[in-house]
């Protein structure tokens, strides 16, 4: 093989080969809504989650990691925000702890997030807008689980 096409491939791999905490749907999502919060530097009190058709339906009745075994997009979402640390990536909900678990179950039976279907061809696409008084935020994934295209 020759040096270059090793080194590509390597390339390759490294883009590829993340670490990643559970199944990487609600992950990203999760991920999605930590950069939201952070952005609008208050918690929110509304969340809309914008997935693709793919997303939705890896990501809706999945259990989220380290969250006591709460399931769904809502869930992920509402995670991201009480526990999240985006700068952790694909772990960025790797530290929640029971407090925090307790909050996102309080938080789910308060209607907090409302879920919306892109309608488009790509197969992961998130837009995560959060709402605190006059003031938004908002984070757009798309076609990886991690690329951030807008803020």
């Amino acid at each position: 093989m020759e040096a270059k096409n090793y080194q590509h491939y390597i390339q390759i791999l490294k883009e590829e080969l993340v670490p990643a905490l559970g199944c990487t749907e609600p992950i990203a999502i999760a991920y999605a809504s930590a950069k939201a919060r952070e952005i609008l530097g208050d918690f929110p009190e509304q969340i809309i989650i914008e997935c693709s058709g793919n997303i939705i339906k890896n990501a809706r009745s999945v259990v989220v990691p380290n969250t006591g075994n709460l399931t769904g997009i809502e869930a992920s979402a509402i995670t991201g925000a009480v526990a999240g640390d985006s700068s952790k990536g694909l772990e960025v909900i790797e530290n929640v702890n029971e407090e925090q678990i307790k909050q996102v179950a309080s938080l789910l039976e308060a209607t907090l997030c409302k879920v919306k279907l892109i309608e488009n061809d790509a197969n992961l696409h998130i837009i995560m807008e959060m709402v605190a008084g006059d003031q938004s935020s908002l984070v757009e994934l798309i076609h990886t689980h991690t690329n951030v295209c807008r803020i």
